[in-house]
Formats: C-alpha cells, sequence, structure tokens
C-alpha cells in the first residue's frame, strides 16, 4: 500500500509537470486499476514574444506557440510581455502573469458594459502597468487607458470617436490618445 501511495504521488508529481496539466488527481480502484483525472489548462491569450506569437492561459502559464489548430482566438494580442523566449519568460513568470491578469481585468471590464467593441481592441500594450495602452482594428494610434476606470475611459474614447475621426482627416496621423484625464 505504501509503494502504491508513492508511485501515485509520483505520477501525479510527473503529470503536473506537463504544461496543459492544471490539476492532476488519481484514484486507486481495487484491486489493480488507476483512474486518472486531468484537468487541462484552456488557451485564453495571445502574446507577442519577441515577435513570435505565443498562447497563454488566463493565469499567464506559457502553452507554447500560437497555431491555428487552436482555433480561432478572437482576443487582442498583449504586448509588453517580460522575456524574449519561453525560457526567459519563466524567469518572469509572476510579473507576467500580474500584467496578463490586469489585462484581462480591463478587458473584462470594457465587455461588460460595451460587449462589441472588445472585438475592436486589436492589441494591449502590458509594458507599463500604470499605464495600458489600446491599439484599435484598423487604426495606429496608441490609445492611453492607466491603471484603472477603464470602462469610464474607454466610454469617453467612444463617445468622442466621431471627433477623433474628424481629426485625423485633418491631421493625418496620430501616435497616441490620452485618456488618464478628466
Amino acid at each position: 500500500v505504501e509503494d502504491d501511495k508513492f508511485l501515485s504521488s509520483l505520477l501525479k508529481t510527473r503529470l503536473e509537470k506537463e504544461t496543459w496539466a492544471r490539476q492532476v488527481e488519481i484514484r486507486r480502484v481495487l484491486p489493480s486499476d488507476l483512474i486518472l483525472y486531468v484537468r487541462e489548462r484552456t488557451p485564453s491569450v495571445i502574446l507577442e514574444l519577441h515577435h513570435e506569437l505565443m498562447i497563454a492561459d488566463g493565469d499567464g502559464v506559457l502553452l507554447g506557440k500560437y497555431d491555428p489548430r487552436f482555433g480561432k482566438m478572437d482576443v487582442p494580442v498583449l504586448k509588453g510581455i517580460l522575456g524574449e523566449d519561453a525560457e526567459s519568460y519563466r524567469l518572469y513568470q509572476e510579473e507576467n502573469t500580474a500584467r496578463i491578469r490586469q489585462a484581462l481585468g480591463m478587458l473584462a471590464e470594457i465587455e461588460s458594459a460595451l460587449p462589441h467593441y472588445t472585438r475592436q481592441i486589436s492589441e494591449v500594450d502590458v509594458s507599463d502597468r500604470q499605464n495600458l495602452k489600446i491599439l484599435l482594428v484598423d487604426d495606429t494610434a496608441e490609445v492611453y487607458l492607466g491603471e484603472k476606470d477603464y470602462l469610464k475611459r474607454f466610454k469617453t474614447f467612444i463617445g468622442n470617436l466621431s471627433e477623433y475621426q474628424k481629426l485625423k482627416l485633418q491631421y493625418s496621423e496620430f501616435a497616441s490618445i490620452d485618456m488618464r484625464y478628466e
């Protein structure tokens, strides 16, 4: 019995080291069966890591390179993640997880009131956690949303979108729009 517990523990530890395994449970059914329950991680974000697209779950655990086999992920690409490759990303795991959670929180806040507009967000730059920046589909101006009141600031921007379009026609391109000011 002690040997079985040790082997089950060893197997569980080994399986939990697999990137896609979130949680593993092993049950013994007498006389000689083992039942494995594996809860997998779900890809929820696309990251740009040194000009390469990667996927991660909502906790920031890097799952691998983005590939069409994962299906259509209609989410903005997150930029400003620390690390140049998967190995160095993991050195900054705690900070990267915080950045990803902040971006997901911002997107959830906007989606709670304006769900159709979140599909207009192409990229989220999390390089400065005091100032999240978004880039809209088919636009080049970064929209600065700061570190709080994302929905309020985004609503203000959307409410003035026609004015922005007029100014854009008049002055061509804008580098950024700062929504952090009242």
